[in-house]
C-alpha cells in the first residue's frame, strides 16, 4: 500500500477502509498541534499503553513500567536543561522523566515481551517499644 498525502488528508493505492483511518489520524494530528500540555499528554500516554495492552493482554502493571521506561526516547528533549544519567546509565529528567513515549517501539516490544518476575517485597521485624521522651 502506498500512502499519498493530499490537501484534505491521505489516500492510498488500495480500495479499503484504511483511507478513512488515515483521514482520522490526520485530523487527530491537526487537533494535537493545538492541544498540548498535561491535558493532552495523559490521554495520549493512556492510549499508547492501551495499544501495548492490545498487542499483549497478559502484560501486568510492572511490565508496563518496564515497557514505558525501555522505549521512551530522551533525544528530542535533550536540549532542555536538567538531564542526568542515572545509576543504570539511562538519561532521565525531573521534568520529562525518561523522555517521549514511542508508541511503535512500545507495541513492538510488548508483542515479544516476557513477563517480569513477581514483585519481591522485603520486610524486617518491627519492634514496638514504648519509651518516654524527655522534654
Amino acid at each position: 500500500m502506498i500512502l499519498i498525502p493530499r490537501k484534505n488528508g491521505f489516500s492510498c493505492s488500495c480500495c479499503c477502509s484504511c483511507c478513512r483511518s488515515y483521514k482520522t489520524l490526520y485530523r487527530i494530528i491537526e487537533v494535537l498541534s493545538v492541544f498540548v500540555g498535561t491535558s493532552a499528554s495523559a490521554p495520549l500516554a493512556a492510549g499508547i499503553c492501551a495499544l501495548a495492552l492490545e498487542a499483549n493482554p497478559d502484560l501486568t502493571w510492572r511490565d508496563m513500567q518496564y515497557l514505558v521506561l525501555l522505549t521512551s526516547r530522551p533525544g528530542p528533549l535533550e536540549k532542555e536543561s536538567g538531564w542526568i544519567s542515572n545509576g543504570v546509565k539511562r538519561r532521565v529528567s525531573h521534568k520529562f522523566g525518561y523522555g517521549l513515549m514511542d508508541a511503535s517501539a512500545m507495541v513492538n516490544l510488548a508483542e515479544q515481551w516476557t513477563a517480569v518476575p513477581p514483585q519481591h517485597i522485603c520486610k524486617s521485624l518491627e519492634e514496638n517499644i514504648e519509651r518516654s521522651v524527655n522534654p
